[in-house]
């Protein structure tokens, strides 16, 4: 499963949980994931909900390189469980057969 179809099959849940703050967008920028245009077109959408979507589509431009970023930000952005549910499918863009553990940033670890 590609970064782009882990994303496209939790899009619904996302959309639905996904909470675009400021904490969120300032871990993103400052690893150089997001610009602040960005975060601005992203924060003009009118409800949470659009956010959250526009959010992941932006996230499905990245490219796989930022997924960990990506969950590294859910985590530090008390959105934990939605890092833990994207993880969990991302596992096989990384590691294959053996489990190991996965460090971002010597800061959050996922087991995958």
């Amino acid at each position: 499963m590609t970064y782009d179809e882990i994303l496209t099959k939790h899009i619904l849940q996302l959309t639905k949980e996904l909470n675009p703050n400021e904490a969120l967008f300032e871990h993103l920028m400052a690893r150089d994931v997001m610009q602040a245009c960005d975060r601005e077109k992203i924060n003009k959408r009118p409800t949470r909900g659009d956010r959250a979507l526009e959010l992941v589509e932006y996230m499905m431009t990245r490219g796989q390189e930022a997924l960990p970023t990506f969950l590294y930000a859910l985590e530090n952005s008390s959105q934990g469980h939605l890092a833990k549910l994207l993880a969990k499918d991302a596992a096989p863009l990384y590691f294959e057969g053996e489990k190991h553990n996965y460090v971002c940033d010597d800061v959050c670890m996922y087991s995958f």
